[in-house]
């Protein structure tokens, strides 16, 4: 029977890849490329921009390593746009509609919750006689 396996390059993919091939499988893996910071202009905050060789390209190259050392033929599949379309693009909305209920919350209770903090240090200061 032949199965096609995500191959990340890390130790879950590669021992699932195994595993399979062991019981008998004929394992073909497939490495999704799922995102490209000069695409998706990733430029700030991002530690490896100036790297030779982004993160991806360096799982990409573990992951040929896994299926060559395994014997499996690997492909690979670009779902960058995909990616951003489907996943990141709906997490960017979702931390936006957290981020605005969150300034909702402290607009609303933030001067409430001053008040209690500043009435507590009041009692500790009161209460160690200090003036």
């Amino acid at each position: 029977m032949k199965v096609l396996l995500g191959l990340s390059g890390g130790v879950d993919s590669a021992v699932a890849a195994y595993l399979l091939k062991k019981q008998g499988y004929e394992v073909e893996a497939c490495f999704m490329r799922n995102w490209d910071a000069l695409t998706n202009n990733d430029y700030l905050g991002n530690p490896t921009i100036g790297d030779g060789q982004c993160p991806q390209e360096k799982d990409y190259h573990d992951a040929v390593m896994v299926a060559e050392k395994l014997g499996i033929k690997l492909h690979r599949s670009d779902f960058v746009k995909e990616y951003w379309d489907n996943v990141f693009s709906y997490f960017l909305k979702e931390y936006e509609e957290i981020r605005r209920e969150y300034r909702h919350r402290y607009d609303r209770d933030g001067p409430l919750c001053q008040t209690h903090r500043i009435r507590r240090l009041f009692l500790y200061r009161e209460g160690d006689g200090s003036q």
